[in-house]
């Protein structure tokens, strides 16, 4: 008897269908724009994490 291989299929996840996604893609550049005027500002590292969450699955 010859063993069925099943092969997995990629399913893309759709980040941009979450509420997180979407708060984040929406409230981001805004937020990152009023520290500025503050003339405060994120450090790269969380830069990095928002730009690269919002890269994630795209």
């Amino acid at each position: 008897m010859l063993a069925i291989q099943q092969v997995a299929k990629y399913k893309r996840h759709r980040p941009e269908n979450t509420l997180l996604y979407q708060l984040v893609e929406r409230h981001y550049p805004e937020f990152k724009e009023a520290i500025s005027e503050q003339g405060k500002y994120l450090p790269k590292f969380v830069e990095r994490e928002f730009e690269d969450f919002l890269r994630c699955g795209r």
